[in-house]
């Protein structure tokens, strides 16, 4: 009656013949991180399975065979080296959870794709599609996609009507699109920055510029700049309500929406390099170094990202931070990018010059992995949860505005 395995990193090279005893039983199996480049039969008589996680391994090729899995409905092989897809994928008729991203992709099966009718997750960013046309119109015709996350591809989207769909895309880091005109919002975004300032009229931009341009006055800024950061597989700007919220209290403060498209704890580049780092420091830095406050904050990889821009930051807030990639994605990059990553947050932190605070659950065991990495300086703040949203759970507590109204207040008048 065994129904569900966990055998991620293990350092597998196979998949347990074992498992072939529990074909009818069995409705979870996770796999993630191992070392594993060929799928056995014997995954393919699992016809009970409904969760299906090979992410992280060194598959190239995904069988035929996957269409016997009618019953899977979250499906995860992001981090492998898979270059394309079969069409039997389009027989998993069940499937709500798809996620593709970085692998070597340069088409997904698009007569596949459409009889996914259930889809409502697609991520795919950190590939090589560039059919930009042909995907959204298949997309677009998915009755329950939500979320789909295409950032950081070769996608060609020149010619392509990017609004009225009814799911959320995030498109960044694609062919076609034009910096000036990027959008980030809740329902698309196409850019990874956006600079958001209170100017009450056009009259108070000069020669016409817009929100885009970075030449505005510093008598039209105001003192105290909020930062937020999230992670953009798909566009969930995380902040946008709460910084009317903080406007809407007559609180006088200017905003930095950054995103990362390629969903890699931004540690990449636009060019698909790893110099994500310096190409982020850059942009902040010239915004931030206006200000005279700066509060930062950001959930899970935003959480990251908070803590690894903290050092232009008087007031830093993450919530459910991944600090130790080899705690959360042993195989993503190399050893070397993993050790940056560690080794800058753990700079950046302690050049902040105010406090960080970084929120967990308190019955979250991966979080807390998380937070006990962090330097001695930051303040560690238990919730009442496991969840790893530890955002959305101090949210629906109604406590998120009040913590962020009371900590830009406090900055303010310091």
């Amino acid at each position: 009656n065994l129904n569900t395995v966990f055998w991620a990193n293990n350092c597998l090279h196979q998949i347990p013949s074992v498992l072939g005893q529990f074909v009818v039983s069995l409705r979870l199996l996770d796999l993630a991180h191992n070392q594993i480049a060929h799928l056995g039969d014997e995954l393919w008589s699992l016809r009970s399975l409904r969760d299906l996680s090979l992410a992280g391994n060194r598959l190239r090729e995904v069988p035929a065979a996957i269409g016997n899995l009618k019953c899977l409905q979250q499906l995860w092989l992001h981090g492998n080296m898979l270059e394309e897809l079969p069409e039997e994928l389009g027989e998993l008729e069940s499937l709500a959870i798809l996620e593709l991203h970085h692998n070597q992709l340069r088409a997904l099966p698009l007569m596949a794709m459409v009889r996914l009718r259930k889809l409502n997750w697609l991520f795919a960013h950190g590939n090589r599609l560039d059919d930009g046309p042909g995907l959204m119109r298949v997309l677009s015709r998915l009755p329950r996609l939500k979320i789909a996350g295409l950032g950081s591809n070769f996608l060609n989207l020149e010619n392509v009507e990017l609004k009225g769909f009814r799911a959320s895309f995030g498109l960044g880091w694609n062919r076609g699109l034009k910096p000036k005109d990027g959008v980030l919002s809740e329902q698309l975004t196409t850019c990874d920055f956006f600079w958001d300032r209170m100017i009450t009229s056009d009259a108070d931009y000069p020669d016409g510029a817009h929100q885009h341009d970075v030449e505005v006055p510093d008598d039209k800024l105001q003192d105290t700049l909020v930062v937020t950061f999230s992670a953009q597989g798909g566009p969930v700007a995380q902040g946008q309500a709460e910084v009317r919220a903080l406007r809407d209290a007559n609180l006088k403060v200017d905003a930095l929406y950054v995103c990362d498209p390629a969903n890699a704890w931004y540690l990449q580049d636009p060019a698909f390099g790893w110099q994500g780092l310096r190409y982020f420091d850059d942009k902040i830095r010239k915004v931030t170094s206006r200000y005279k406050r700066v509060f930062m904050w950001g959930g899970s990889m935003g959480g990251s990202a908070a803590l690894l821009f903290s050092c232009f930051a008087d007031c830093v807030h993450a919530f459910s931070p991944q600090v130790d990639l080899a705690f959360t994605w042993p195989t993503f990059a190399s050893a070397e990018v993993r050790e940056t990553f560690r080794s800058r947050i753990e700079e950046s932190v302690q050049k902040c010059r105010g406090d960080v605070t970084v929120h967990v659950g308190e019955e979250n065991h991966n979080d807390n992995r998380h937070a006990g990495a962090l330097h001695r300086k930051v303040k560690v703040h238990l919730h009442d949860t496991a969840n790893h949203n530890t955002m959305k759970h101090v949210k629906q507590r109604g406590k998120l505005l009040p913590l962020l109204k009371f900590e830009v207040l406090n900055l303010m008048m310091s």
